[in-house]
């Protein structure tokens, strides 16, 4: 894992959870559309809508929290995240 440390130094252990969280979240959701019978389009936007809305609950949450800030970064986590774990369950 050091290698990885090398290449993406900045990369805290925040933005990995909210990674790691939307990821799980969008192949869940886009699977279960699958088994639904969505086609493979209409499962792909289930995923990330499901998986993006969660993301931007929890900044929103944050938001409220008088102690913590919106934080556009953990957004982006959360929307590579959903793009790529919706994406992996559609194209396999």
């Amino acid at each position: 894992m050091e290698w990885l440390k090398k290449i993406f130094p900045k990369i805290t252990y925040d933005k990995k959870l909210h990674f790691g969280v939307s990821f799980i979240i969008a192949v869940m959701a886009t699977a279960t559309g699958n088994v639904m019978g969505m086609n493979w389009l209409q499962a792909l936007y289930a995923g990330l809508g499901i998986s993006l809305a969660s993301g931007f609950g929890k900044e929103y949450g944050d938001k409220l929290n008088p102690s913590n800030t919106w934080d556009w970064k953990d957004v982006i986590a959360d929307a590579v995240g959903a793009l790529l774990g919706a994406g992996l369950v559609c194209w396999i």
